[in-house]
Formats: C-alpha cells, structure tokens, sequence
C-alpha cells in the first residue's frame, strides 16, 4: 500500500514523495523499525504542488491588481487563470517555466494597456502660467505651463521641477495634482518664494509670457515683491 501511495504521490508532487521515501526507508533520522504505514497514509494522494517561489507568487498577485485597475474584465480573466492553475498544481519553476512565462505576459498585457490608455487632463484649480515654489522638507521650484488652443495638447498642464537649467516633468498624476494643490491654496506666496529663491522676476510681459529676467538689484524697489524694476512700474 505504501509502495502504490508513493508512486501516485511522484506524480502529483515529487518533492513530497522524494521525502515518503527516504522517510520509508528510515533515512530520515528515525528508527527504521517505526511503523509508518500510518503516517504515510496522512499525505493525501490528490496533493498539489505549486513550484512559484515565494516572489513569483505575490509578483502576480501584484499584477492582477494593477490589470484590474487598468481593465477590470482582463483583472478578472487574469485572476481566474491565476486560480486555475494554481489549484491544479500546473505551475512548473524556472526561468523557462510557465510561471514565468505568465508573469511575463501580463507584465507586456499592462505596458500595452497603459499605452492605449487616453491621457486626460489634471483638474487643477486656476494657476496662471510661471514659476512658483512649496515648501516641503525643502524648497522646491516649478513651472507651470498650459497647452496652446488649437493644438492636441490643448486644455493640458504642463508641470516641471526646476532644478538649476534643467527641468524634470511631473508625470504622476497624484503628484501633480499635490502639487498643483499646494501652489493654488497661495499663488503669489508661491509666486513670491519661487522669484526670491531663483532670483527671476515672477512679472508678466505683454505677450503674456512670463518675464522671466534675472532680479540682481538688491535696491530695486520691487524686489522684495519679486519683480523687476521694469515689471514693477506696472503694478
């Protein structure tokens, strides 16, 4: 009986029969005269394996969750095959795996809807365009500029870190929304930080562009406000 529970355990889960065997052949460390017939019968002939490392495990429930949020139907098929194959033990291990191969597949299934995926708008209260600092843990700096009408990025704000000349995009839409949020609960105080701190002046020239120009006139009377003497005439 042993011998036939063995033999139809290999075949569901050979790291469990590898063990019955070495245990029924009193390798194990035990006395070989212990009667095992009975604790042998305790492992269930129907037993599963599932060959998924522990981060080939959570990486995919990590996945499902992210194709849910994009499609909730491909989350849902995604999960299903998920359950599916894990109830039956039908995973294999390795790179050239299957486990692999499926994490890999919804890897590239989420890129693709990502990429298909319309881009909207951030709804932001009103900024006008131009320069404006928050204060975190620091100061941070960032522009702030609109899509021109009539072109396929109208209606969209555009939000850079300014770092010295460079500026990096904000894309996080949660980010950006933060910071946007930030800026308009005080649009001249973030306007006035950002001005000081870059040392440009934070006016508006009369094509509507910012100004822009270097504030490097300790006496000029507009520049505690941030602006220019020029930009400051016309307050």
């Amino acid at each position: 009986m042993a011998t036939k529970t063995i033999t139809r355990n290999f075949r569901k889960n050979p790291h469990t029969a590898r063990f019955l065997m070495a245990f029924h052949a009193g390798t194990n460390g035990l006395a070989s005269d212990v009667d095992t017939n009975d604790l042998l019968d305790l492992v269930p002939v129907d037993a599963v394996a599932d060959l998924r490392s522990p981060a080939q495990s959570d990486l995919m429930d990590r996945l499902i969750e992210q194709l849910a949020k994009l499609d909730s139907e491909t989350g849902r098929k995604a999960a299903r095959y998920t359950d599916g194959m894990t109830e039956r033990g039908a995973w294999t291990a390795g790179r050239e795996g299957n486990a692999s191969r499926w994490i890999s597949k919804m890897i590239a299934k989420i890129a693709e809807l990502k990429a298909a995926a319309p881009a909207t708008p951030v709804t932001t209260p009103e900024i006008p365009a131009g320069r404006y600092a928050i204060t975190t843990d620091e100061i941070r700096c960032y522009s702030v500029e609109y899509g021109k009408d009539g072109t396929r990025w109208a209606g969209f704000t555009f939000l850079n870190r300014i770092s010295s000349d460079d500026r990096f995009p904000i894309r996080n839409a949660d980010e950006k929304a933060r910071i946007l949020t930030a800026i308009a609960a005080d649009v001249d105080g973030a306007a006035l930080l950002a001005a000081l701190t870059l040392r440009i002046c934070r006016g508006t020239m009369k094509n509507g562009q910012p100004c822009g120009r270097t504030l490097s006139d300790t006496k000029n009377p507009y520049f505690a406000q941030g602006y220019g003497p020029e930009c400051g005439k016309g307050l």
